[in-house]
């Protein structure tokens, strides 16, 4: 009988081995593809919500392409585009809602739409042609670049509080070996004042071409996949493979491709990488700021000095620590329970912190604990972030402190 058990319980163990290490399984509706002319795009039919879909047009260029005289540039060229786009004003009254947003590492000009217009006419012909007339067919003119000027600088203004300067530093320290904490997508007020038009074509020019785009197409449209690629093959196929401008005038310019790696970053992680399943991970080349450059070739940090931001405006004591490590890929049943049960750890010391916030008089306003992948940034953060009132600060972090090692003991 104890032979049959172990007997079991080897097969048992094989099967386990076995369904952890079975791929997880692709939507079978998604359906990917690439134009003669480079441009990606990837469909998905969807009934939720009925009668509508979405097409988000993805420019694989951001803040952090920006060169040292073009800070904030990447934001600024995303808004006159989209202005003076006649096909986009024809959207207007059909119950489509359109707009466009700059990150780090894209821009992204998008638009939400009703299957039909009220003439009954069907939306995504005219939503595909507005998209390829916003992103590669721009009117640079000068009167809508000083309006789009004026209205960067206003939203500048406006983002200026207090939160967004301690993100700024909290995001300088954390990557403090790359773009990410120097290159923010809203950019310097001084240099934006000082565009002109050819700037802005320039930094156009090197980034707006369709081997640098994706194009998602997602919703109830009415069309089958077949024929939206048709569509999207008309509206965006027209458009000439882009090409490095050649040396010599009888020699065609080297095809231009997009980013070989994405983010175009690379990040010192808190920890070295032995053993982890990552990808491989570029080593730092350069500095951003004050640590030393010896870091060069390198991808794990060294030890780093704490910093302090004081502000008169700062009300609350808050600490924050962050360790990087690379996004793990998510491809087996194994990575999807390495996830659900960091998920789990992480659910249960947050119910503990916030038992403890209930009882009299706590000495902590928040206490919050996450890992997640963060495709703004691309990597992952481990953080724990730590608020009270200035003169709890201490017993604070003694409780934060308290419940981390409880749980690395059980």
């Amino acid at each position: 009988a104890s032979s049959n058990d172990e007997q079991v319980s080897d097969e048992e163990r094989q099967q386990w081995e076995e369904l952890l290490a079975r791929p997880l399984a692709e939507h079978d509706d998604i359906h990917r593809g690439q134009l003669s002319n480079g441009l990606r795009y990837t469909i998905l039919q969807n009934a939720v919500p009925p009668n509508r879909f979405e097409a988000h047009l993805e420019i694989h260029a951001g803040s952090v392409d920006e060169r040292e005289d073009e800070q904030g540039i990447a934001h600024l060229v995303e808004h006159p585009p989209m202005s003076c786009s006649k096909k986009r004003e024809r959207l207007l009254g059909t119950g489509a809602r359109s707009n466009a947003y700059t990150d780090f590492h894209h821009t992204v000009f998008h638009v939400h739409s009703p299957v039909k217009s009220q003439d009954g006419s069907q939306m995504l012909p005219q939503v595909l042609e507005a998209l390829d007339d916003i992103a590669f067919h721009p009117a640079f003119l000068s009167t809508r670049i000083e309006k789009e000027r004026r209205a960067v600088l206003a939203e500048a203004q406006m983002m200026n509080t207090i939160e967004y300067r301690v993100d700024c530093q909290l995001l300088q320290q954390l990557h403090w070996e790359n773009a990410l904490g120097q290159r923010f997508p809203i950019g310097l007020e001084k240099q934006i004042k000082g565009w002109q038009g050819d700037m802005l074509r320039k930094f156009h020019e090197r980034w707006y071409f369709p081997a640098n785009a994706t194009l998602y197409l997602v919703g109830n449209f009415q069309e089958s996949t077949e024929e939206a690629i048709a569509l999207i093959e008309k509206a965006f196929g027209k458009e000439p493979i882009a090409r490095e401008k050649s040396e010599t005038a009888n020699e065609e310019g080297a095809i231009k491709r997009r980013h070989a790696v994405r983010p175009p970053v690379a990040h010192a992680f808190g920890c070295p990488l032995d053993g982890l399943d990552v990808p491989e991970a570029p080593a730092v080349t350069c500095c951003f700021n004050r640590r030393s450059c010896w870091l060069q070739g390198s991808t794990v940090a060294p030890e780093a000095e704490p910093f302090i931001f004081q502000h008169p405006l700062l009300q609350q004591f808050s600490l924050s620590l962050f360790q990087k490590i690379p996004v793990r890929t998510v491809t087996t049943t194994e990575d999807l329970r390495r996830v659900f049960i960091s998920r789990v750890l992480l659910s249960v010391l947050q119910f503990r912190v916030n038992a403890r916030y209930v009882e009299d008089a706590p000495c902590f306003i928040s206490i919050d604990f996450d890992h997640s992948d963060s495709g703004r940034e691309g990597c992952a953060v481990s953080t724990l972030t730590i608020t009270s009132e200035a003169h709890d600060w201490d017993n604070a972090i003694r409780v934060a402190l308290e419940e981390v090692r409880h749980l690395f003991t059980h």
